[in-house]
């Protein structure tokens, strides 16, 4: 089993190739393209955070993701 240490080393490496290894991810595809389609309709905080899959999308995107209760 790696350690976090080296998963992280790896990732660092080639940051460009590990980001688009995540982008080509048919999940994530899907999820970004909700996202980018929804974003700009939004009025309110409320509307956003009542959007689950929207809020969830950003809130991961920052980190955040055991957050999205």
């Amino acid at each position: 089993m790696a350690s976090t240490l080296t998963d992280y080393r790896i990732v660092a490496r080639d940051l460009t190739r590990s980001i688009s290894a995540v982008k080509a991810q048919p999940q994530v595809k899907r999820e970004t393209e909700y996202y980018l389609a929804k974003i700009g309709t939004v009025k309110s905080i409320e509307e956003f955070t009542s959007d689950r899959r929207l809020f969830a999308y950003a809130m991961k995107a920052h980190g955040l993701s055991d957050m999205t209760y």
